[in-house]
């Protein structure tokens, strides 16, 4: 939608060059910005909590051993069905905005500002291995970009 634009101007606004724009709520949106402003491409995946439902709507009787599980150990690597699933799926999205990051790095010749938002950004940014900004009001910031330009003579 128009708010994964208007983040991509926040981003751009406060790097003032190449930046991977990442939002990540019930949808995540990944999104590669060049140096010169240009919109390179990204993805649209499920957010974690949503990968999470489609598991269990999706897998027979996965749901009833999932709630059975017990809590893991804080560790990477679950050790009870539930974590397994929650965490796959937050360390899932979190390898994405990696290689995402990765390609743009390597296409800009530079390493570009990885900045974050979204309701879900706390459950997967713990798991990203690129050094990442919070910006959880990076839409607004492009909103507030994009009236300075309207005021521009």
């Amino acid at each position: 939608g128009v708010d994964r634009w208007v983040a991509m101007i926040g981003a751009y606004d406060m790097a003032s060059g190449a930046c991977c724009v990442v939002d990540i709520g019930t949808a995540a949106t990944l999104d590669a910005v060049d140096a010169t402003g240009q919109h390179l491409g990204g993805f649209i995946v499920p957010g974690p909590h949503m990968m999470v439902r489609s598991l269990h709507a999706g897998t027979s009787d996965l749901a009833s051993h999932a709630a059975a599980s017990g809590g893991g150990g804080g560790e990477l690597f679950a050790d009870n069905t539930r974590d397994g699933i929650e965490r796959g799926c937050r360390v899932a999205l979190a390898a994405l905005v990696d290689r995402t990051q990765a390609e743009l790095a390597r296409r800009a010749g530079t390493m570009p500002r990885l900045l974050c938002a979204g309701g879900a950004m706390d459950d997967v940014l713990p798991y990203v291995l690129s050094p990442y900004e919070r910006v959880p009001d990076l839409v607004l910031r492009g909103l507030a970009r994009i009236a300075r330009a309207g005021l521009e003579p």
